[in-house]
């Protein structure tokens, strides 16, 4: 459950940070438009490379957080219907039959 807490709050961050790291990069293609420098072209890839990082983590743990969710969706469904027959097992026949299966 904890690690569940650990991928939505993952999630969380990187879906924020996608737009803000989407909105620097768009400012700096506009601000060096015309410059040919390396060092400009450096931090151009960082932000880029930042910006393909966050999405890439950010679907991984979309899928992760999917999966933990399905599974405990899975183990409790499974845990009720235990629970459901276990009852039903230790119901007697007589209450069955007055209960009756809810057609009539």
């Amino acid at each position: 459950m904890l690690i569940g807490a650990f991928y939505t709050f993952g999630e969380s961050l990187a879906f924020i940070a996608q737009p803000v790291l989407l909105g620097v990069f768009i400012t700096w293609l506009e601000d060096h438009a015309g410059r040919t420098d390396m060092e400009s072209y450096g931090v151009g890839v960082g932000l880029a490379f930042a910006l393909i990082a966050t999405s890439f983590y950010q679907a991984v743990v979309h899928h992760l957080l999917y999966f933990q969710t399905m599974r405990l969706g899975w183990n409790v469904r499974t845990g009720f219907t235990g629970l459901v027959h276990d009852k039903l097992l230790k119901v007697s026949g007589s209450t069955l039959q007055r209960i009756g299966s809810g057609t009539q």
